[in-house]
C-alpha cells in the first residue's frame, strides 16, 4: 500500500437500501433476551436534512430507471468529454469540467470496470487543477459497495499520493460497512488502519465503526480477532451509556444507528455466554424524531 498523506471533507445521498438489517429480525431476537423498555423521550432535530435527502433520493432513483443502453451511452459521452481535457498535456484547452460531473459518472456507472474508468481519470483531472466536490469520497465508497467492489475503494484510499482523495469519517464508516460482513477480515483491518492516516477519530471512539469491527471479529473467531473485539468491548459499552441509538435526528443517522444495533446483535449472538453488550442497550425500534412546532419557533 502506498504511503498516504493528508487533505479534505464529505456528504452525499443514499444510493441504495438499508441492506443487511431487518428491524423485525432484530425485534424478534432481542425480545427473546430482554423485556421491552419504555420509549425514550423525543428530542428535537432538523427536518431540513430529511427533505434534502428525499430530493436527492428522488433524483438518484430517476437515474437508476434509465435504460441500460441509455445509461451506458451517457456514461461514455461524459468520459469522452473529460478525457481530452485532462492530463499534463490536454488536447483540448478547455477547463469546462464541472466538479459534479464525477459524481454524475458514479451514478451512471453500472460495473466495476466503469468505476475503474472514473478512477483512472482522477489523477489526470488533478493535473489540470481540477477539484472534486466534498461529497465525492462518500459517494464513491457507497457506489463501490452497491456494485460489489469495495476493494476498489480500499485501493484508491490506500494511495493518496496518486488519487489525492481524502477519506472522511462518513466515507470511512461506509467503507467498514461494505467490508465487515462478507469480505476477508484482513481487508477490514486495512480499512481501519486508514483512520489514523487520515486523522480520523480512532475506530474505538466511533460507535458505528467499533460495533461493526467487533461483530466481524467475533464472526471470524481467531485469537487475534477475539482480542481486538474484547479490547473494543469496554469502549463500546461506555459509548452506549452516552448516546441514545433508539432515536435519530434524520434518516442518515437512523441508518447508522441501525448498523450499530444490528452489529451489536451479531456480536452478542456470536460471542455466546455473557453478551458483548447488555441486550437492553440494543433498541427494538429506531425512530426519527422531528422537531415540534414549538421547537421550530425562533
Amino acid at each position: 500500500m502506498a504511503v498516504l498523506k493528508k487533505k479534505g471533507k464529505a456528504d452525499i445521498e443514499d444510493l441504495f437500501t438499508d441492506d443487511a438489517f431487518v428491524e423485525e429480525d432484530l425485534i424478534k431476537d432481542v425480545a427473546a433476551k430482554t423485556a421491552v423498555e419504555p420509549p425514550q423521550p423525543a428530542s428535537s432535530a432538523s427536518a431540513k436534512e430529511g427533505e434534502t435527502a428525499a430530493k436527492k433520493s428522488a433524483k438518484a432513483k430517476k437515474t437508476k430507471k434509465l435504460d441500460p443502453a441509455v445509461r451506458r451511452e451517457r456514461f461514455e459521452k461524459h468520459i469522452q468529454f473529460i478525457e481530452p481535457r485532462v492530463g499534463r498535456k490536454p488536447t483540448v484547452k478547455d477547463a469546462r469540467i464541472r466538479k459534479r460531473m464525477f459524481v454524475t459518472l458514479l451514478d451512471l456507472a453500472a460495473s466495476e470496470d466503469e468505476l475503474r474508468k472514473i478512477v483512472a481519470l482522477i489523477p489526470r483531472y488533478k493535473e489540470v487543477g481540477g477539484e472534486l466536490i466534498d461529497s465525492f469520497a462518500e459517494a464513491f465508497v457507497r457506489r463501490c459497495q452497491e456494485l460489489q467492489c469495495p476493494p476498489l475503494a480500499l485501493e484508491v484510499f490506500g494511495n493518496y499520493a496518486k488519487y489525492d482523495i481524502r477519506l472522511n469519517l462518513e466515507a470511512a464508516q461506509w467503507l467498514v460497512h461494505s467490508l465487515y460482513i462478507s469480505h476477508p477480515l484482513e481487508k477490514l483491518m486495512i480499512a481501519t488502519a486508514l483512520y489514523p492516516v487520515y486523522n480520523l477519530p480512532p475506530v474505538s471512539e466511533d460507535l458505528a465503526s467499533a460495533s461493526m469491527v467487533a461483530a466481524a471479529c467475533y464472526k471470524h473467531k481467531t485469537p487475534e480477532s477475539l482480542s481486538v473485539a474484547e479490547a473494543l468491548r469496554p469502549k463500546i459499552n461506555a459509548m452506549l451509556e452516552q448516546v441514545q441509538i433508539s432515536q435519530a435526528p434524520d434518516h442518515a443517522s437512523k441508518k447508522k444507528n441501525k448498523w450499530i444495533a444490528w452489529s451489536l446483535q451479531r456480536a452478542n449472538k456470536a460471542k455466546g455466554g455473557e453478551p458483548f453488550v447488555p441486550w437492553k442497550s440494543i433498541p427494538l425500534k429506531i425512530r426519527v424524531e422531528r422537531p415540534s412546532a414549538q421547537t421550530a419557533q425562533p
